[in-house]
C-alpha cells in the first residue's frame, strides 16, 4: 500500500508531500487539478522512462519518493530480501529516484542503489495505475489470481 508520495521539482510540482491513508487510492479532480503529474511520478517510482524534460524548469535534478507498506507475508518481501534490500521482518520500502539534467539519474531502494529494472519487476506488484480506458492488468489470469488469493488470505499457501 502506497503511504507517502515527496515531490521535488518535478513539472511545475517545486514540493509537495502527501500522506495516503489506508485502502483504495483514487486521483480526482478537475482539469488542470495536476493528476497526472502524480500519476507520472508514481510511474517513474515503479521504473518508467525519465527524460530530463520533466524536472522543474528552475532546477536541475527532480527528487520523487515514495515509501510503501506490506504485509508481512506479501512476496515482494522474499524478493527484495533476497536481492539485498530488505531484512527480514522489514514490511516497508521506500523507493527514490532523482533525475538529473546532465543525464546522471539515480535510483535507490530502501537507501541502496539500484539498477532501475529492479522498480520495473516490482512496479506491477505494488502499484497498479490505470487511466480512462487502462485496465489491462484486470485481464491478466495470473493479477485475477493474486487478487482472489489475497481476497482469501491464501498467498501463503502457493
Amino acid at each position: 500500500m502506497l503511504t507517502e508520495l515527496r515531490i521535488s521539482n518535478f513539472g511545475v510540482i517545486e514540493q509537495l508531500a502527501v500522506t495516503f491513508g489506508s485502502g483504495f487510492i483514487v486521483f480526482t479532480g478537475e482539469t488542470g487539478a495536476g493528476k497526472s503529474l502524480l500519476i507520472d511520478a508514481v510511474t517513474l517510482l515503479i521504473g518508467g522512462r525519465a527524460s530530463a524534460d520533466q524536472i522543474r524548469a528552475q532546477a536541475d535534478e527532480a527528487d520523487l519518493e515514495a515509501a510503501f507498506q506490506l504485509a508481512p507475508e506479501h512476496p515482494l518481501l522474499q524478493l527484495l530480501q533476497t536481492k539485498g534490500f530488505a531484512r527480514p521482518g522489514e514490511t516497508d520500502i521506500v523507493i527514490r529516484r532523482v533525475i538529473s539534467r546532465t543525464g546522471r539519474n539515480r535510483t535507490y531502494l530502501n537507501g541502496n542503489l539500484c539498477p532501475v529494472h529492479v522498480l520495473e519487476e516490482l512496479g506491477g506488484a505494488l502499484v497498479d495505475v490505470h487511466g480512462q480506458h487502462e485496465q489491462q492488468s484486470l485481464l491478466s489470469p495470473s493479477a485475477q489470481l493474486d487478487a482472489l488469493d489475497a481476497y482469501g488470505r491464501l498467498q501463503t499457501l502457493r
